[in-house]
């Protein structure tokens, strides 16, 4: 959307980032019920499933005191997939009347995206004689939530949490801008029952989704830094270790575990966006790890990658994003985001590419994830 004829100087994306109010503890079991009935599950099994939600109780076990039974009015019961399936089946409706190919969900997290075209939105401007505004970012510009389709989608997500015997968290609910328009820097009022979202002046520049930092000038440079902050905490693991075995597969085996994990988190996303700061700033994580597992064995990193048979994390994720990508080919669903190739003629081309790569007006489109999968897949 940001990478239009414009070039993105007039186009902007507002993403509203909904939050509910413990959406587990929540759950109303006759509604849970009723999903299962409408999405499809076999007769037969909705009196095993109405067993498992009927006089649920629980009790409170503290240093060898054990409290009296309490009966639970609800709840999704959380440790166990009933608990799971039952919140996914109550919220697998649509209440913005989107296509189902539009939707991509993450249990209980949900965004909405508007592309906003910034010169025929109907823009305003802050009276400050009247009302002293509290969201300005760099410029006096308004969008009036009644010309954005987000206030309507807000409004039918209200109206079905309630249904659903939910909440919404309004103070945790966010808008993020994704604006790189010099002119045209705008905030705005969306209201969800009867609040106002402020956008600038709370948490628009950045957020995290799940684990990752995304910031509104679609950098990593922060998820960088806290990726490698919490590898760092994680390297006390192999520290310890190390003080009590010098048996170098073992300590390998606890750094792929608890630090190496932490680095690649999320990495299809971030990698080809990033700078050569930040790919140092990450491998030179792996690189103490080696030190710490090989010791006075360790030479060069070089060495230490061939010794122990690890490949560098640039390669490393290189091989995550392929397979990914080869990984989406097989879902339904994600498979448009690679597009084969055809020709009207139907003959072949001695060096044709099967996927159709996207065309690219700026950079920052150009190091984004799915380009650069699309060449790879070629």
């Amino acid at each position: 959307a940001l990478d239009g004829s414009t070039q993105g100087e007039h186009t902007a994306v507002l993403c509203t980032l909904i939050d509910f109010s413990k959406a587990f503890d929540r759950q109303d079991p006759t509604l849970a019920i009723e999903s299962f009935q409408e999405n499809g599950v076999r007769t037969c099994l909705i009196p095993l499933l109405m067993s498992f939600f009927e006089n649920r109780r629980m009790f409170v076990k503290w240093h060898d005191v054990i409290s009296g039974l309490k009966t639970l009015p609800g709840g999704g019961p959380q440790g166990c997939s009933l608990g799971l399936w039952s919140f996914l089946s109550q919220t697998n409706d649509n209440p913005e009347d989107a296509n189902n190919e539009d939707i991509y969900k993450f249990v209980d997290d949900k965004s909405v995206l508007e592309v906003i075209n910034l010169l025929s939105i109907g823009i305003a401007s802050h009276n400050p004689k009247n009302r002293v505004p509290s969201n300005v970012p760099t410029s006096n510009i308004i969008i009036p939530a009644v010309h954005l389709k987000t206030q309507d989608h807000l409004e039918k997500i209200s109206d079905w949490t309630k249904r659903k015997q939910m909440k919404l968290n309004n103070l945790k609910t966010k808008n993020l801008i994704f604006n790189y328009s010099k002119n045209y820097q705008f905030s705005t009022d969306l209201k969800l029952e009867d609040e106002v979202i402020e956008t600038v002046s709370e948490t628009v520049s950045e957020t995290k989704l799940p684990g990752t930092i995304i910031t509104s000038d679609l950098k990593w440079n922060k998820n960088t830094q806290s990726i490698v902050k919490q590898s760092n905490k994680r390297m006390s693991f192999l520290h310890k270790a190390s003080k009590f075995t010098n048996n170098y597969n073992d300590l390998k085996k606890i750094y792929m575990l608890q630090v190496r994990s932490k680095l690649e988190q999320s990495a299809m996303l971030w990698h080809f966006g990033l700078t050569q700061k930040n790919r140092n700033q990450l491998e030179r994580v792996q690189k103490s790890a080696l030190r710490v597992i090989l010791g006075k064995r360790y030479t060069s990193y070089s060495d230490a990658l061939k010794l122990l048979n690890i490949e560098s994390l640039e390669d490393r994720r290189n091989s995550l994003c392929l397979q990914f990508a080869k990984n989406r080919l097989k879902v339904d669903k994600l498979r448009k985001m690679f597009p084969k190739s055809s020709t009207l003629h139907g003959m072949t081309k001695r060096n044709a590419e099967p996927f159709i790569v996207n065309r690219t007006l700026t950079e920052r489109y150009l190091n984004s994830a799915v380009p650069q999968m699309q060449r790879m897949l070629n």
